[in-house]
């Protein structure tokens, strides 16, 4: 036979023993009530190749960089191309330029390199995995083609994922609470002590240096 079970670990170091810990109900109806808080953004591992070889002379004017430009763009075509019909992004990467491997992407989270604009993001979450992105995406001084390796799309993450912080989240608020009553209850000890005598005074004030002499 065979069985399946979920551990839940609890470190010793976080349970302080000045506040009562939460029970397990108190966990599952604080998750339940707030999923939003819990929701995960879609997120995308690619791979880039980048294409900016033959390199961009550093003395070149406007003019050659626009033509260079240019034919980075054409020879990234032609690796979407190549890739397209199985050719290897290393064989490639030797040719043109280089590889970023296993880049972890959300929709409001790309790596500075990255100057692609919005349409370029979107056509990165509608690929599907193991595809090209079809337009080269410039990266400044050349182009990268994109390959969507894993997608995940956005969802609310289940509790077993999040169980830590909304245990911690709990713990933070009892720790509060409890300050919150040792307070009263100091104030109230202390109460009684802190009656002391006060004075109203009403002064007026007069500035005799801004005078005008007759």
């Amino acid at each position: 036979g065979s069985a399946s079970y979920e551990i839940l670990p609890l470190s010793g170091a976080d349970i302080s023993g000045a506040y009562r810990e939460p029970r397990e109900l108190e966990v599952i109806d604080a998750y339940r009530r707030s999923p939003d808080a819990w929701r995960k953004p879609a997120q995308a591992k690619l791979t880039m190749l980048v294409v900016d070889q033959p390199p961009l002379a550093d003395d070149a004017d406007a003019t050659a960089r626009d033509r260079w430009t240019a034919r980075m763009r054409q020879r990234a075509d032609s690796a979407a191309a190549a890739l397209e019909h199985g050719a290897s992004l290393d064989d490639l990467a030797h040719e043109v330029g280089s590889l970023h491997r296993d880049v972890t992407v959300t929709p409001d989270n790309f790596p500075g390199y990255w100057k692609g604009d919005a349409k370029d993001v979107a056509a990165v979450f509608a690929a599907k995995p193991g595809s090209i992105v079809p337009t080269p995406v410039s990266n400044g001084r050349g182009w990268l083609v994109v390959r969507v390796d894993a997608q995940t799309p956005g969802h609310v993450a289940p509790l077993r994922e999040v169980v830590k912080e909304v245990r911690g989240n709990l713990r933070n608020e009892a720790r509060l609470h409890g300050q919150d009553r040792e307070l009263r209850a100091m104030y109230e000890a202390k109460k009684s002590d802190l009656h002391v005598e006060a004075w109203k005074v009403r002064y007026a004030v007069f500035d005799t240096a801004g005078a005008i002499a007759d």
